[in-house]
This record gives structure tokens, C-alpha cells and sequence, in this order.
């Protein structure tokens, strides 16, 4: 029998959310609201029933061994999952990961990490420069990128490519 998989084009509704939530505390390693990503392997996709392939999975255990030290908090997994639906609002989270100085804007030094990050997800994306991200991105021409508008960035430039 084929594998059934949840069709990440439609939202979560907040009653599943919750019932996500209420997973992702059950989990054997969750303290103060942080889970490990020792669970994820055997308990995270399964139980989530997401279609990710093995490299995507991968990328999404080094992103939160390697940014998030080896745990993920459920506000954190909430809110990706209440974006799944939608790569713009997908990408929120990381995005406010990445913006390190929390001024809701993407500086140049963030901006490459938060490249490396995106292209690992997808390698036809067209490493850019800040400067062309800038002019890209930048909708409201204020001289900075907000998160909103790094999102809407990555909807047009990486589509479902980089998230599952």
C-alpha cells in the first residue's frame, strides 16, 4: 500500500494545531517546551506525516543542530507548521531565526547566512548578491528588507522548491 502523506497545500486548522502541539509535548525529550532532535527521526516525520525527502530532512536536522543547538522549541514548530501551507509564511520562522540583531530587517551578514541556508534547500536558486537582493526584495523602498518582504522574496525566487 502507497504511503498516505498530509497534502501540505492546505492549513493547518487551529484545532490541529493544537493537537500537533499536544504531540510535540508528548514527546519523550520535551522540557520547557523544547524537544530534541534526537526525537524527530523516529517520531517527527512519521507522526507528522510530511512528505520530505531524505535531503530535505536532513537540511531541517543540521538547521536545528547546527542554529538551533540540537533542540527546536513547539512555538518554533508551531509556527512552521501553521505556514506549511504557504512557502512565504513557511520561511517566516527561519527568517526571524536568521535576523540575529531582531530588528525584523535582513542586514547583508544575515542575508548570507540565511542564503546558505536556502540553497542547500535549492540548488537552482541564483546565488545573488545583497545588493541585488536589496533591489529585489525591497518593495516598499524603504533601504531594507523586512522579514515580510525577504518572505514574499523567497515565495518568487524559491517556490515549494526548499520546504517539503
Amino acid at each position: 500500500m502507497a504511503e498516505e502523506y498530509r497534502d501540505q497545500t492546505i492549513p493547518y486548522t487551529e484545532s490541529e494545531l493544537e493537537v500537533l502541539r499536544k504531540g510535540w509535548q508528548a514527546l519523550k525529550s520535551y522540557k520547557d517546551g523544547y524537544v530534541s532532535t534526537a526525537d524527530f527521526p523516529e517520531n517527527g516525520r512519521i507522526n507528522l506525516n510530511l512528505k520530505y525527502s531524505n535531503g530535505q530532512w536532513k537540511t531541517l536536522m543540521d538547521f536545528c543542530d547546527n542554529e538551533l543547538g540540537g533542540v527546536m522549541h513547539e512555538d518554533f514548530y508551531v509556527e512552521l507548521m501553521r505556514g506549511l501551507h504557504k512557502t512565504s509564511l513557511y520561511a517566516i520562522p527561519y527568517i526571524k531565526h536568521f535576523d540575529k540583531m531582531k530588528d525584523g530587517f535582513i542586514s547583508s551578514d544575515e542575508f548570507g547566512r540565511l542564503l546558505s541556508f536556502l540553497v542547500v534547500h535549492d540548488s537552482t536558486l541564483a546565488v545573488k548578491t545583497f545588493q541585488d537582493f536589496l533591489q529585489e526584495a525591497d518593495r516598499n523602498l524603504d533601504g531594507k528588507v523586512s522579514i515580510v518582504e525577504c518572505a514574499n522574496w523567497i515565495e518568487k525566487n524559491c517556490g515549494d522548491k526548499w520546504r517539503g
